[in-house]
């Protein structure tokens, strides 16, 4: 969901950041922490379909890469 597809470093900066997303929506909404975090990751997947990390690209955050 986070590091989008046909990426190498996507998985791992989309398991990086689903972790941390999950710790502070568990942290600061106990009692539905579940239920929160499934629509945020709705959210994600309805919005940026691509990933994050191709976002991040899109804006210039991240450097592109060659493909070959």
């Amino acid at each position: 969901f986070f590091g989008g597809l046909g990426t190498v470093l996507g998985p791992l900066v989309g398991a990086s950041l689903l972790q941390l997303l999950n710790d502070y929506v568990w942290a600061h909404v106990l009692q539905m922490n579940m239920a929160v975090f499934g629509v945020l990751l709705v959210l994600l997947i309805l919005f940026l379909p691509d990933g994050v990390l191709e976002w991040l690209k899109q804006r210039g955050l991240v450097p592109r890469t060659r493909r070959i």
